[in-house]
């Protein structure tokens, strides 16, 4: 970690990072209240995930936005091949949901593909325990999680290491 002032492009980032950071924790309790994610809340809030490139290309004065644009399209598909994936291998009923395949092609516009590996990653380790817990108490029964809480966290992490760092 560095210690000094910090300079404007690093606050901007930062508070792009806790915008992000907002949206997701406002998707996760929704999950958590209804097992779903809004296709209109996605919609309303697609600006703030697609600023990304756009914002990475100004704030480090890049000459050139193809390359942040790149990365973040290969961050889209990413997270939404893995979790499209992962729906299609996944027993009727007890699955990945269309908004959350969705929601971590957001994700993954806006951080790039290493952070949505990252935050997929986190994500399924911290969901682990979980499932493993609700599958005793369900008895053999189909486990239904919200997995957005889950990607939540792994942005929550991904804050706080930009913003320390």
């Amino acid at each position: 970690m560095t210690i000094g002032t910090p300079t404007v492009s690093s606050c901007i980032l930062s508070g792009y990072g806790l915008l992000l950071l907002a949206a997701v924790v406002g998707f996760a309790i929704y999950d958590i209240r209804h097992k779903r994610v809004p296709n209109k809340a996605l919609a309303f809030s697609l600006p703030i995930f697609l600023a990304a490139p756009f914002l990475n290309t100004a704030v480090q004065g890049l000459p050139s936005i193809l390359p942040a644009l790149l990365n973040a399209l290969l961050g889209a598909g990413a997270g939404f091949g893995i979790l499209l994936l992962a729906a299609l291998l996944s027993k009727t009923g007890a699955g990945v949901g269309g908004g959350d395949i969705k929601l971590a092609a957001a994700l993954g516009f806006a951080y790039g593909p290493n952070k949505i590996l990252f935050i997929l990653l986190l994500a399924s380790i911290l969901c682990l325990p979980a499932a493993g817990y609700f599958s005793r108490t369900k008895k053999g029964r189909p486990v239904s999680l919200p997995f957005v809480p889950f990607m939540a966290t792994g942005c929550l992490v991904l804050t706080v290491i930009r913003i320390l760092s």
